[in-house]
């Protein structure tokens, strides 16, 4: 399987009282992206102390504690599923 190029792999930076959305696009040539986004806080950072192997390359990952605004609930979320709001927000701007 290949895996879209969207996934960070633990490259971003997260820290208590960032913004966050889920990532929702695909870099490919139809692209899609979330219409009603649901920004949420960090409210915690947590170091998977595991290693974590794709194909060649090693990597550590990290769960984000979010509170999600819109719901007003709180979850674990793994980095590679999210991404900082204000990046969502650079990219709906560069597309009209």
């Amino acid at each position: 399987m290949r895996w879209p190029n969207i996934l960070t792999w633990c490259e971003e930076d997260y820290f208590v009282g960032d913004l966050v959305c889920m990532k929702s696009y695909f870099g490919g040539s139809t692209g899609w992206h979330q219409v009603d986004v649901d920004v949420g806080i960090v409210l915690n950072v947590i170091e998977v102390e595991e290693t974590f192997i794709y194909h060649d390359k090693k990597f550590r990952c990290y769960d984000m504690v979010v509170y999600w605004c819109k719901r007003g609930t709180t979850e674990t979320v793994p980095d590679i599923l999210l991404e900082h709001y204000e990046y969502f927000l650079r990219r709906m701007h560069e597309k009209k």
